[in-house]
């Protein structure tokens, strides 16, 4: 595989390019002849940007798709927690006062739960 160096928009490209050979369509060559001329660039140019948005294109829409599925795993899981029993009835934010007031620590009483114990005095 041979390397050149290439020229764009008169600037020299400061890194080492491999050439390569591809198929096209005699209509989409004639499209990106056309836009190359138009912007003043070579085919080369259009050709590496076009690969470069496609690249870019394709690792957004990727993220895009694990995020969902993040999100959809978090969904799944809240659906699992809000299937489980309550264990205390009391509003969370009165939970959450509690746990503050205590170092992250709630006082809980005895509850019906198997006749479980209270926490250790």
């Amino acid at each position: 595989m041979g390397h050149t160096r290439g020229m764009t928009k008169g600037h020299a490209m400061a890194e080492r390019v491999a050439k390569i050979t591809i198929s096209i369509p005699p209509d989409l060559l004639v499209e990106i002849d056309d836009l190359a001329a138009e912007n003043g660039e070579s085919r080369s140019f259009l050709m590496r940007e076009a690969a470069s948005h496609y690249l870019t294109a394709r690792r957004d829409v990727d993220a895009a798709a694990a995020r969902r599925r993040g999100v959809d795993r978090a969904l799944e899981l809240l659906r699992e927690i809000g299937s489980m029993p309550v264990l205390d009835e009391r509003p969370s934010l009165a939970i959450l006062r509690e746990l503050r007031d205590n170092d992250g620590f709630l006082d809980l009483a005895p509850c019906d739960l198997n006749e479980a114990e209270g926490p250790p005095e």
